[in-house]
């Protein structure tokens, strides 16, 4: 037999005579027209499109600004094998972009960067014909017996082969019964190495959340409440945050209709997002945070015309954390209720550290006007760390080569901060 490929690292690659799945995907499926072998993009997008992202990777390639084990090298990722901190990467849905996000993150850190990643080579294949990419790729791929094996979690990138897809179940927007499988399995096997201290961190790609609500055969509502199950946490447990350099916001209420927000107020709900979004300053390094705590109604309900929610529920508890906050020498400060578009205002002039918007869009269409690909989506009160990048699954561009990876890149940055803060704080 003829030897076995070598990675750009030294070690043995397994990779390379498993790529031609890929090539074969590329040349059944036919050219795309951006350029990418094989990449091409469904009309099919299925029942639920979860985000689009539309820019193009190729000039921040042709600048350089992303080069990685397979253009020379970056060594961005040797901190991280140095001090221990060794970070799990699910490969979100097999139709989307994760795999693309998961290579590009690669190029960025270098082939020293302390990976573990949680998927399939049958995804990879796909991601890497829409990015050009040829073997060897800069990871060791390992089987699903690996899992609970060291060599998995040490030294360089490292997949795990989660699920046994065929190229048919990673056509780009084209969701699937088996990448509904797929992407719980990775979640699930991903927290199971957080719980048992594998990895420090878990950064998340993009999931298919009707996907998943199919295959666990009830109602799904996102990353956040399944991990809270994972954990073995109930979902109240758990908030739902986006931090970045110009927003940091939480959620009271997450993936609900608009409907029935208002019924999802609840005073022990308000008290235990602030506090979490205090703990996640604190670890950001911020002293002393201050939080503003954003209204559900018109100009905060006006003294109860436009909505009572205000009055009696969200004054009360920011009155209460006010005076605990002081008496127990928390060193945090809250303020509020106050307009959602004036708390963010104040936010964004320096005021205040953080919002709590009481629900979902109330938050994403501040970061997504202000800080779109920058803020990163974390999951708060988990165990461990999760973050994850502020987009979905981008059905429309999967394939192609076109995602922009800086979302993915900011959510490993902080999982890599918010992995060491955690272990150099003092342990109670």
């Amino acid at each position: 037999m003829p030897p076995s490929p070598k990675s750009r690292n030294g070690t043995v690659s397994s990779v390379s005579s498993r790529i031609t799945t890929g090539k074969a995907w590329a040349r059944a499926n036919g050219p795309t027209t951006s350029g990418g072998a094989g990449a091409v993009v469904s009309s099919r997008f299925g029942p639920c499109i979860a985000g689009r992202l539309t820019y193009d990777i190729r000039p921040l390639q042709e600048s350089g600004r992303f080069r990685g084990a397979l253009s020379g090298g970056s060594r961005s990722g040797e901190a991280g094998a140095r001090d221990g901190m060794r970070i799990g990467i699910t490969l979100g849905d097999p139709a989307g972009v994760g795999g693309e996000l998961a290579l590009l993150l690669l190029r960025e850190l270098g082939p020293e960067a302390p990976l573990t990643m949680f998927g399939s080579m049958a995804q990879l294949a796909r991601a890497a014909a829409g990015l050009g990419m040829t073997p060897p790729l800069p990871f060791r791929a390992l089987p699903g017996e690996a899992f609970d094996r060291p060599e998995a979690y040490a030294g360089g990138p490292a997949l795990i082969e989660a699920a046994a897809l065929t190229p048919a179940d990673t056509q780009p927007g084209v969701p699937t019964p088996a990448g509904g499988h797929a992407q719980l399995r990775y979640l699930s096997l991903a927290v199971q190495a957080a719980k048992a201290g594998r990895v420090q961190s878990i950064v998340t790609c993009p999931i298919h959340k009707a996907g998943i609500s199919q295959v666990m055969g009830s109602r799904f509502t996102g990353a956040t409440e399944l991990l809270a199950r994972l954990a073995g946490l109930r979902s109240g447990d758990v908030a739902m945050a986006f931090t970045g350099e110009k927003v940091r916001t939480a959620v009271v209420t997450t993936h609900l209709a608009l409907a029935e927000v208002p019924k999802a107020i609840k005073a022990e709900r308000v008290e235990r997002v602030c506090r979490l979004e205090v703990e996640h300053l604190k670890e950001l390094g911020f002293a002393r945070p201050r939080l503003v705590v954003a209204g559900l109604n018109p100009h905060a309900g006006e003294d109860g015309l436009f909505g009572n929610e205000e009055r009696d529920t969200i004054a009360p508890v920011v009155g209460a954390l006010q005076n605990q906050f002081k008496q127990g020498g928390l060193q945090a400060t809250i303020s509020g209720p106050l307009p959602a578009d004036t708390a963010y205002r104040r936010h964004l002039e320096g005021k205040f550290d953080a919002v709590i918007a009481m629900y979902h869009d109330q938050a994403m269409l501040a970061c997504r006007l202000l800080a779109f690909g920058e803020t990163v989506n974390v999951t708060l009160g988990l165990p461990f760390v999760r973050t994850s990048p502020d987009h979905g699954t981008a059905y429309d561009i999967a394939g192609t080569g076109r995602v922009d990876p800086r979302g993915m890149v900011a959510a490993w940055k902080l999982a890599t901060r918010l992995a060491r803060a955690r272990s150099s704080a003092p342990r109670p």
